[in-house]
């Protein structure tokens, strides 16, 4: 028995759902406010502030978006993205003591650590299935 193909035909059309478009307009707000915060607040604290908001806040969007893309198309919640989103909780009281270069570091370690995971999850194929 082969396995499922996890890609698309070549000969179908893509197709953007609905929550793809509701992210998008998430993002563009979510940087619109993190712009307008910086000009409130144009000094060193407030460069700082923008720039962690923009390192932790990034990578947490992209996670929500995709577990909700996964959530409408496939009918689960990917527990790696959940697992992410955790990690990223956890990275925010410890961010001021970091500098940015390793809180970038770090958020980007977390978003390897969901890749790895969900490539490894895909690469194993589907549960096998109780027979009756």
């Amino acid at each position: 028995m082969s396995k499922p193909s996890l890609l698309r035909s070549r000969d179908t059309h893509a197709r953007v759902t609905y929550v793809e478009l509701f992210f998008d307009l998430v993002f563009v707000f979510a940087v619109t406010q993190l712009s307008h915060s910086l000009v409130k607040h144009l000094d060193l604290a407030g460069a700082l502030q923008t720039l962690l908001l923009l390192l932790l806040g990034g990578p947490a969007l992209y996670l929500a978006g995709n577990i909700f893309f996964k959530r409408a198309s496939a009918q689960h919640y990917p527990l790696s993205h959940l697992v992410g989103l955790g990690l990223l909780a956890l990275l925010a009281p410890v961010s001021m003591l970091m500098t940015p270069l390793m809180l970038g570091a770090a958020t980007t370690a977390v978003l390897v650590i969901v890749a790895v995971w969900e490539t490894r999850s895909f690469s194993r194929g589907p549960a096998p299935q109780s027979g009756h």
